[in-house]
């Protein structure tokens, strides 16, 4: 789910494997400087959502326990404004169907009914505890 609001930061970044021009491939995806900066900005609350649960799962900074704690209200955020910028391109291609479009908005519903229906994301942004980073469990062997 955060890969695709946060597809604008992939094809930038794989836009500067290509050495000849990195703007073509920018342009193949996204026909307008608009579009393309619209998605950057969608994308800023998904990658940083990334970030959150890459230092989660390494448990390392104690400082983020409080963000990660509230991981499913900052989910609705980054929800609430892909729904804004999501209207907006629906308003701006004057209700005619487009199949970006129509794939951000079966994307944003399908998202957002994981969001509300799932029992375990709450677990799982509650699963890390202020002394999980610092002691480590060991297992012997029987």
């Amino acid at each position: 789910m955060l890969l695709w609001w946060s597809k604008a930061w992939l094809v930038w970044i794989l836009s500067l494997t290509y050495r000849r021009d990195t703007s073509l491939f920018i342009s193949i995806v996204y026909p307008s400087q608009e579009q393309w900066q619209q998605a950057l900005f969608v994308g800023i609350g998904a990658m940083l959502m990334l970030l959150l649960i890459t230092f989660e799962r390494r448990r390392s900074p104690a400082v983020l326990i409080p963000f990660v704690h509230k991981g499913v209200v900052l989910l609705w955020l980054v929800l609430a404004i892909n729904a804004v910028f999501w209207l907006i391109s629906v308003v701006k291609t004057h209700g005619e169907f487009h199949l970006g479009v129509g794939v951000d908005g079966l994307a944003l519903l399908w998202s957002t009914l994981y969001v509300y229906r799932s029992r375990h994301l709450p677990w799982y942004f509650k699963d890390w505890k202020a002394d999980s980073s610092t002691t480590k469990e060991t297992t012997h062997d029987r």
